[in-house]
């Protein structure tokens, strides 16, 4: 966390876009009429990520869930991504950019938790992935009343807080038993979604795990079944996930984590030497 800076404020929200703007009540009428689970909360908009210099700075503003089903799920995505870059130079300029944060969520004997996604989840459902979700702005409101100031330090608190969270909240983990999030990587998906990934472990092991799963997690109703999937050997930070279905935003938190424990290892080979 240390090592992550985050500059907050109205100048990384998203830019009305009227043609966009004018949909967006059609398209959340329909989702919500699909799902009435959904509901418009207050999310944080990632502009961009910058890393260098042993850390990196991430540009965060609003938006909201309704934003976020509106630009990046409807019809007008690839004009909103055209309009954002020939207007401001931005493809995101125009799109919600809600921030999610994914976690390969690894146990005291070695396996991934992996979940499958309900049919009751907005997206991909039917796909596996960690424990994710949207760090909430509200949270950290709550955390630091009127802390206006500190705006920017309490959204980037929360921002590794939502990670042992989301993972607490989908597999009955307890918090106790969960370590400290560390950031592995940064990506956009297919709709040009931002999600930070991260490693987190647990001192549970995957029976453990297993068995708290089954007694039910309080969003239970986000998942349809739980697979631990099992270490490869001799390969540190590689997990055993043929014939499973993953989500691209899995795909590339999987990915990340083998590099982490890539350079991981050879930071301690060239310390010993």
């Amino acid at each position: 966390r240390a090592q992550v800076a985050v500059d907050f404020g109205p100048q990384h929200a998203r830019r009305p876009h009227p043609e966009a703007d004018a949909q967006m009540d059609r398209i959340w009428a329909e989702k919500l009429a699909n799902n009435a689970r959904l509901f418009d909360g207050s999310k944080y908009r990632l502009a961009r990520a910058v890393a260098g210099g042993g850390g990196c700075r991430l540009d965060v503003g609003l938006t909201g869930y309704r934003e976020y089903i509106g630009t990046h799920t409807g019809p007008s995505l690839q004009a909103l991504i055209s309009d954002g870059a020939a207007a401001h130079g931005d493809e995101g300029a125009h799109l919600s950019c809600a921030l999610g944060v994914e976690a390969i969520l690894v146990t005291a004997d070695g396996h991934a938790v992996l979940l499958r996604r309900s049919g009751q989840v907005a997206t991909h459902a039917g796909l596996y992935n960690g424990p994710s979700g949207h760090p909430e702005p509200d949270h950290a409101r709550e955390a630091r009343p009127g802390d206006a100031h500190d705006a920017a330090a309490a959204a980037g608190d929360e921002i590794f807080s939502a990670v042992r969270a989301e993972a607490h909240e989908e597999t009955n983990v307890p918090l106790a038993d969960l370590g400290d999030p560390l950031l592995i990587g940064a990506m956009v998906d297919e709709r040009r979604k931002p999600d930070l990934l991260f490693r987190l472990d647990t001192t549970l092991t995957s029976s453990e795990v297993s068995e708290k799963f089954r007694q039910g997690a309080p969003e239970a109703w986000e998942s349809e079944g739980m697979v631990l999937a099992p270490p490869v050997a001799g390969e540190a930070g590689a997990w055993k996930t043929a014939g499973l279905r993953l989500t691209a935003v899995t795909e590339a938190a999987l990915l990340c984590a083998r590099r982490a424990a890539e350079l991981s290892r050879a930071h301690l080979a060239d310390t010993a030497c």
